[in-house]
């Protein structure tokens, strides 16, 4: 409380608050105005305040006064307000301090664990120069006192190991991922080996600014692993290379198999897997496994199991009587881990009895049902044995053939000799005979002379000193006749490609030819001119005509093959047979009624009639007759193999042209069908009769030849029936549209014949066609990134990528472009993936530009029609 004398003084009363007011705020308390802090005192001072507002000496209203006492609340609320910010932060230092301390004794911790860390610990700048190591780092390093701070691994380590650890930095540092390796230190005795992991350190950005990197020694664990892996390694195969009649397994405590040595496949037909997991359905369906069953489960309980046997059943359904060895694997404290055992496949020895109880049986019924003749004689040739094959083979039944002399069956001169070359081997043991794979010649009952194998060995002795041969023989004559065909076919194949290969490129200038002489036909006024033209076009043709002659023969041809009645096609021709063989030769036909359907190519088979017709005119040197002759014939499988038809039996139709002719030897006969072989001199190509051979091949048949000398010769054909679906003779003909005046479209003509295609491009334009063009498929395909393209016109046989792999390409990446292929040799491409549409429609070089307008048309109207719709 103020005393009388205060309140008679205000304003000294004022000053003396203003002083306390100053001197009690805290420095930190901002400036004031004098004013601001006197009425601070004046409200903190209400008696001071009250003599300021009813004394008589001052001239401060009332409402001055309220207006000073909203200021000095305003003030002490902010000082209060300082106050308590004042006392957080004196709160937050001393926490900060306190967290401080704590971080300082966790940091010295913390280096104290990583410097006494048996792992190697360290850190490295961007740079590698290491910025943090710990003692096990020193020591691997050798660093002794020294120190790898601020130094790289080559400054630490040798050239090579530098180079493993930087490059192993190089790939965390680029991945920003945590790698681990396993790096090899060489040390002073042995390398050691360490798991190294590493991993980026990031900054507030979330940028890599250090490596850090653990390396532990697994050294110990590596060579005992591989210690491990090795005595596995020597314990495996010790265990795989048991005999096939061994095999080896052990089992954990619940009776899994956890290993099946692989011999396991040789006794049962069955893997290690399959096995382990089916092995109890094994047992099952057997008496003899009643009692053995539980044998594993009783070593498993320590109990001794002596070997036992039981009997599994192999993959293909054979008995294999097994006998079992087990044991119990124990560990060091004699604990039972599970059950080791080695199983011997016995079959064959407890077979030995019932073999040699069936064996007079099972021998009687071998011989007799072996596809080879088995002949068995005795020391004087006298015939002991002579199974079912050996009666087939030479038309004698075993009844008469057993105790006739093996003689009978050997032509002159063989017969005569064969007992004085016994005798001689039974005396001094020396024969050629004995013991080899040789083809000789043998007799049918019949007297026909063919090749037989034969192989001849001498039995044991009998007891009563007795000595026996036994021959295994085969007839080789269909084994000849496919050899014949084989190397014939070798020839044709070998010959084939040749001419394949020059009909390619014959056919493409003769496609050049043949179209520039059409453009000049089209072109010239001048008659005279015109002939000349009209000559070269005919000479064209008449290349191209050879050049299917030559892909014909070599089986190369594509055929257009059709449903076709042979009778109908021999009434068809009848005249012009006759024609071609002159009036000294008798044409005549035996033609079976309802002869069956084959599939072939009508003009291949009229040529080849044609062909043989005039073959026999030649051969008949004046009057003399032909006869064809057309049979349904169902062969059998023995029967088809022999004429090179496969092994299937089935149904063909037999066409054969025999003549009266002089015939052939058996040498010429084997050449007939070789190209440019001809008996007619200069005036033969050789090329008529190979022609004919690889059109029987093309139609999936075949071609035989009977002829002697001076009696005359026959041509069998034979071709697998063809059963025609629907109506026979198949859909009418259509009528061909007629021809536009110009095309619209764009067309990518696509070949490597730079004048072909150049002739290809001007001949479409010349339609109205936008043509763009490119040497191969490679620049084709670049075009049409960058070019829409309504169709491509593409040669097959192309360098590099052909004709049917880019239309693949082009069907998968732009299936609404229309493809046409062309060609006038195929080769040997075998299209997997294109549609059978796309080769039907492919078209032989050389061919017209209306064919080829005709066909494009057509193919861009297909598209424009289905647009429509």
């Amino acid at each position: 409380m103020l005393s009388y004398r205060q309140h008679r003084h205000p304003q000294r009363n004022v000053e003396r608050a203003f002083r306390c007011v100053k001197c009690w705020m805290p420095p930190s308390t901002p400036h004031f105005s004098e004013w601001g802090i006197a009425v601070s005192a004046l409200l903190m001072c209400p008696n001071v305040a009250t003599a300021g507002v009813f004394s008589e000496h001052t001239g401060t209203s009332l409402l001055a006064g309220a207006a000073l006492l909203l200021v000095g609340l305003a003030v002490a609320w902010r000082y209060f307000s300082l106050v308590s910010v004042n006392r957080q932060l004196t709160n937050s230092l001393a926490q900060c301090k306190k967290a401080e301390h704590n971080l300082r004794d966790s940091e010295r911790q913390l280096q104290g664990l990583m410097y006494h860390a048996n792992a190697i610990i360290y850190i490295k700048d961007l740079d590698g120069r290491y910025l943090l190591t710990n003692r096990r780092f020193d020591e691997i390093a050798h660093l002794g006192q020294a120190s790898a701070l601020g130094k790289t691994d080559y400054d630490v380590f040798p050239g090579k190991m530098a180079d493993m650890f930087r490059e192993s930095d190089q790939l965390v540092l680029e991945s920003h991922r945590v790698q681990e390796f396993e790096q090899v230190v060489p040390g002073e005795h042995n390398d050691n080996v360490y798991l190294v992991v590493k991993y980026c350190l990031y900054d507030e950005h979330g940028e890599p600014y250090a490596l850090a990197g653990m390396a532990t020694d697994i050294s110990k664990r590596v060579f005992a692993e591989r210690r491990m892996r090795q005595s596995e390694q020597r314990y495996r195969q010790l265990v795989e290379t048991l005999s096939d009649e061994y095999f080896f397994y052990s089992q954990d405590q619940d009776g899994n198999y956890n290993y099946v040595s692989p011999s396991i496949t040789a006794i049962l037909g069955r893997n290690e897997d399959e096995f382990a997991e089916h092995w109890t359905s094994y047992l099952t369906g057997n008496p003899l496994n009643a009692g053995v069953t539980d044998m594993p489960r009783k070593a498993l309980r320590g109990m001794h199991v002596p070997s036992y046997e039981m009997e599994m059943f192999h993959a293909d359904g054979r008995r294999r009587r097994l006998e079992v060895f087990a044991s119990p694997l124990k560990d060091d404290a004699d604990a039972i881990l599970g059950l080791e055992g080695i199983v011997h496949d016995v079959t064959k020895r407890t077979e030995v009895e019932e073999k040699l109880q069936r064996q007079e049986y099972e021998l009687r019924q071998i011989l007799d049902n072996m596809l080879d003749g088995v002949i068995a004689i005795d020391d004087t040739g006298i015939v002991r044995r002579f199974n079912r094959s050996a009666a087939r083979m030479f038309g004698y039944s075993s009844d008469e053939m057993v105790g006739q002399s093996i003689n009978v069956l050997m032509p002159v001169p063989d017969s005569e000799n064969h007992d004085q070359h016994l005798q001689y081997y039974l005396k001094t043991g020396n024969a050629n005979a004995i013991g080899r794979d040789r083809v000789v010649m043998a007799r049918r009952r019949n007297g026909e002379i063919f090749p037989m194998r034969l192989s001849v060995a001498e039995l044991p002795k009998q007891d009563d000193g007795a000595r026996r041969f036994i021959g295994s023989c085969s007839d080789v004559t269909a084994q000849r006749q496919q050899e014949e065909q084989l190397r014939r076919s070798a020839k044709m194949d070998a010959l084939g490609k040749l001419t394949g290969g020059i009909a390619h490129d014959y056919n493409n200038m003769l496609g050049v030819i043949l179209g520039y002489s059409e453009i000049l036909a089209t072109s010239l006024s001048d008659p005279r001119l015109t002939k000349y033209v009209s000559e070269i076009h005919r000479a064209g043709e008449r290349g191209a005509k050879l050049t299917r002659r030559l892909l014909s023969f070599s089986r190369r041809q594509m055929s257009a093959a059709e449903a076709v009645d042979i009778n109908v096609l021999l009434d068809d021709i009848h005249l012009m047979l006759e024609k071609s063989l002159t009036a000294r030769i008798s044409l005549c036909y035996e033609l079976e009624d309802d002869l069956w359907l084959v599939w072939l190519d009508r003009g291949d088979l009229e040529d080849a009639i044609l062909n043989m017709s005039i073959n026999a005119m030649h051969a008949i040197p004046k009057e003399g007759s032909l006869t064809i002759t057309t049979r349904n014939r169902h062969l059998s499988e023995h029967d088809a193999a022999l004429l090179g038809l496969g092994h299937s039996a089935g149904d063909f139709v037999h066409l054969s042209l025999s003549d009266t002719g002089k015939g052939m030897d058996e040498e010429t006969r084997s050449k007939i069908f070789d190209p440019f072989f001809s008996t007619k001199g200069e005036n033969g190509t050789g090329l008529g009769l190979s022609q004919v051979y690889g059109f029987a091949q093309q139609a999936s048949g075949s071609i035989d030849v009977r002829s002697r000398p001076n009696q005359g010769t026959c041509f069998n054909l034979y071709f697998p029936r063809h059963h025609l679906r629907g109506k026979k003779g198949g859909e009418p003909k259509r009528e061909p549209t007629p021809l536009r005046a110009t095309g619209t479209g764009t067309v990518l003509v696509v070949d490597d014949d730079r004048a072909l295609r150049e002739l290809t491009v001007d001949t479409l334009m010349r339609y109205g066609y936008q043509v763009y063009n490119a040497d191969n498929a490679e620049g084709a395909l670049e075009l049409l990134h960058q070019q829409p393209v309504d169709l491509v016109l593409s040669d097959v046989v192309m360098p590099g990528m052909d004709g049917y792999q880019l239309a693949e390409t082009i069907q998968q990446q732009y299936p609404s472009i229309k493809i046409q292929l062309v060609s006038g040799y195929t080769g040997d491409q075998q299209p997997a993936h294109v549609d059978e549409k796309l080769q039907a429609r492919l078209i032989s070089k050389p061919f017209s530009s209306e064919h080829l307008f005709r066909r494009i048309s057509s193919l861009l109207n297909e598209t424009s029609q289905k647009g429509s719709e």
